[in-house]
């Protein structure tokens, strides 16, 4: 890899592992909130999630954030795995 190449992972994967760590905290929110209610007829699952996030007024702009993001976490582990020098045995 050269240098701009490296330097270009590296923000990507910054990026990925922020949108990463949002959906699991969104996730971990959820099933918390779930734990302390302790109400099974409000369990809701990853799509419920969002859902409820949706139907919020910055929920879209949320969504489609760490959609991206996810998305460049995905090319950051494809770029990992293309530049990872193996030793063959």
């Amino acid at each position: 890899m050269s240098l701009h190449e490296r330097k270009l992972n590296c923000k990507i994967g910054k990026l990925g592992l922020i949108a990463r760590g949002i959906t699991f905290l969104i996730i971990g929110y959820f099933i918390l909130r779930t734990a302390i209610s302790a109400d099974s007829n409000k369990i809701v699952g990853l799509d419920g999630a969002h859902g409820k996030i949706v139907a919020q007024p910055f929920g879209q702009i949320l969504l489609g954030a760490v959609a991206i993001g996810l998305f460049l976490y995905g090319v950051f582990q494809v770029m990992q795995g293309k530049n990872r020098h193996m030793k063959l045995p």
